[in-house]
């Protein structure tokens, strides 16, 4: 039975008549999920993997939220955009210290660093290839620059929503509909396709 039902599943699922509430749940048949919920100015996000036991669905998060925690951003009026190469981090226009840095190159160039409240410069001349970023808390992202040769690569960090690092969830099936008991409120998602 559960194998059937999990064969039903896939699909986007989301939250009908409700003020001031979006919130869907993708279902993909891969067995990966999504989760979003916009409430005011609070807002929930989750991936990982699904699942049906015993009859219910059951949601298990990724050990981080966000698929992309790092986004370049596009340079600012002022940012020097040819030159040595240099990466600063941001969250709300204010740097962000402490986050792992790998810059690639053409081989075997290779240099490891931190960011901080000034840009980390890269420590070699040649072309910059692939940037990674990563920190415990925010996730890891690669970020392939083959048309970037130097200047300041500036990126936005977007960190996990509080509480959803490990993400879990038991949702009831009945009639196509997924019911979650979220703290005794019952929440209901109706199939969207």
């Amino acid at each position: 039975a559960d194998l059937a039902l999990q064969k039903r599943l896939p699909g986007r699922y989301g939250l009908k008549r409700k003020i001031e509430v979006a919130s869907q749940i993708v279902l993909r048949a891969d067995g990966r999920f999504s989760y979003e919920l916009l409430y005011g100015a609070n807002e929930e996000a989750a991936q990982g993997r699904w699942s049906v036991r015993g009859g219910e669905l059951v949601l298990q998060g990724d050990a981080a939220s966000r698929a992309a925690p790092f986004v370049l951003q596009p340079p600012r009026r002022g940012d020097a955009v040819d030159g040595p190469a240099s990466v600063i981090v941001e969250y709300r226009d204010e740097a962000v210290a402490g986050i792992n840095l790998l810059a690639l190159g053409d081989a075997p160039q290779l240099a490891r660093g931190l960011s901080g409240e000034q840009p980390w410069p890269v420590p070699f001349a040649g072309p910059l290839r692939h940037l990674v970023l990563s920190h415990p808390e925010t996730g890891r992202a690669t970020v392939a620059l083959a048309k970037r040769r130097g200047g300041l690569l500036r990126f936005m960090v977007y960190p996990p929503p509080a509480g959803l690092r490990d993400f879990h969830a038991v949702i009831g099936v009945e009639d196509g509909k997924l019911l979650w008991d979220r703290d005794g409120q019952l929440i209901r998602y109706d199939k969207v396709k």
